[in-house]
């Protein structure tokens, strides 16, 4: 398995927190993209331990931002 590095930000907000990333940085395979946001978080281990995910899974959250696509919003929010 090859690793790549991924430019992200860090947040915490009230009980959760995450990654927030480019979409431009993440791949366009969904299938891709969905490896690549599991093993961000450590998803698959019972604490989310094995990435930076928190200690719970509903406290752990990534975010995917981009340009505005629609004319009336400058970005783009994708929240999972």
């Amino acid at each position: 398995m090859t690793q790549t590095s991924i430019p992200y930000l860090f947040m915490r907000g009230g009980t959760s927190r995450g990654p927030y990333f480019r979409r431009a940085d993440l791949p366009d395979d969904q299938s891709a993209l969905a490896d690549v946001l599991i093993a961000a978080v450590g998803s698959g281990h019972p604490l989310n331990i094995d990435g930076i995910g928190g200690g719970a899974s509903v406290t752990t959250k990534v975010v995917m931002l981009s340009e505005g696509t629609d004319g009336w919003a400058d970005v783009n929010y994708f929240f999972a």
